[in-house]
């Protein structure tokens, strides 16, 4: 059993040296302890049974730990990139279990969350008879108001929004989860991208192009919910899709996941998109930043 390396180049301009990354996303790990529900269990087991029986697929943690086998014979590695939905649901098992594993990587992992980060139990229950079990939610445990004090460690210390700064460009986390972007995200993005560096932007859910409805197409039923603001055409979002599109622009490429299948191709002219399958596939792209 094999990853499924996918290779890709992207040629940035002023770089000093080559720069290495994995890309991997969508790997929807579930763990269940003594401490959690029967609803969570029954998940996990269901989870489990899908990625054993059904050809094609692994165990996420088994595939884990090929990449980071991987990455060990690999010494040229700057990061691993993670773009979101490493949890199924949020439970206290899942992450203590997920920051274990990222304990195991031998190179820096930047992380942005997904929308499965923010599910809990009662959202991906698969019957009525098993969203019946599920416990009411711990208000403490809110992640919608609390998710920073489990996510921030992962995520530079902000998952909203965070900056790797290689020196001769940046990657850039933003934290799309729920398909908008919000007025402090795009202050902070004009603030970096006034450094006049190039910039690599991570986000979970991808940006509307015509060779990525295709994808969509033929992987789901119909488009909703697939691409960034397609049901919210705010002025917010207009603005921060016409900044990253515009020719003017230093932010080079798109770098996402959400749709379970791989995809490169241009969001806007000269500007390129890439997006990772599912770590449960064995998919890894990895991307080589080289000098143009």
């Amino acid at each position: 059993m094999k990853l499924n390396i996918e290779n890709t180049t992207i040629k940035l301009p002023g770089l000093k040296r080559e720069y290495h990354f994995y890309h991997i996303t969508d790997a929807h790990i579930t763990h269940a302890g003594a401490q959690d529900s029967e609803a969570e269990r029954i998940l996990m087991e269901k989870d489990i049974e899908k990625y054993t029986t059904t050809p094609g697929l692994t165990l996420p943690g088994e595939a884990w730990d090929m990449l980071m086998e991987q990455i060990k014979d690999d010494p040229a590695t700057d990061a691993l990139l993670i773009t979101g939905d490493m949890f199924n649901f949020f439970n206290l098992s899942t992450h203590r279990m997920i920051r274990d594993m990222f304990k195991t990587c031998p190179v820096e992992i930047l992380y942005t969350p997904g929308n499965h980060e923010f599910c809990n139990p009662v959202d991906v229950a698969y019957t009525p008879e098993l969203q019946a079990l599920v416990r009411p939610t711990d208000p403490a445990l809110d992640i919608h108001v609390m998710y920073h004090k489990f996510y921030d460690e992962f995520m530079g210390g902000d998952a909203d929004f965070w900056v790797r700064d290689y020196g001769d460009f940046l990657i850039v986390g933003i934290n799309n989860e729920d398909h908008d972007i919000t007025p402090s995200q795009m202050d902070r993005l004009k603030e970096q991208a006034s450094r006049n560096l190039p910039i690599l932007l991570m986000m979970h859910v991808g940006v509307r192009s015509d060779s990525y409805i295709e994808v969509i197409k033929a992987n789901w039923q119909g488009l909703n919910m697939y691409f960034l603001f397609e049901n919210n055409d705010s002025p917010m979002n207009k603005a921060f899709s016409d900044f990253i599109r515009s020719p003017e622009s230093n932010v080079a490429a798109v770098i996402a996941g959400h749709v379970h299948a791989a995809h490169a191709g241009e969001y806007a002219p000269g500007k390129m998109q890439y997006i990772a399958a599912p770590l449960y596939e064995k998919y890894v792209r990895k991307i080589t930043v080289t000098p143009c």
